[in-house]
């Protein structure tokens, strides 16, 4: 119906631990799934878990890709930050 190949479905709520991120790529067509992963972190590391999860989905797209090393700086390590998005 949406006319895509895949879909990421996730999910990030507040855990004990910080945050919960549970991620799944899904085959559009009949519902396999072609990659999961969850992660419990603290809040501050959310950027860490963002690069992991894109890498993880580049990955399962296309096996045997090599992933360079992000070249962009910036952001914040203060979880405050990320705080209002949860």
């Amino acid at each position: 119906r949406l006319g895509v190949a895949t879909a990421l479905e996730t999910e990030v709520r507040r855990s004990a631990r910080g945050v919960h991120v549970a991620v799944r790529l899904v085959d559009a067509r009949d519902g396999t799934v072609r990659w999961r992963a969850t992660h419990e972190r603290p809040v501050a590391a959310l950027p860490a878990v963002a690069r992991e999860v894109g890498d993880g989905v580049a990955r399962s797209l296309r096996p045997g890709v090599s992933i360079p090393a992000p070249t962009v700086t910036g952001g914040t390590a203060d979880a405050e930050a990320y705080e209002a998005y949860l």
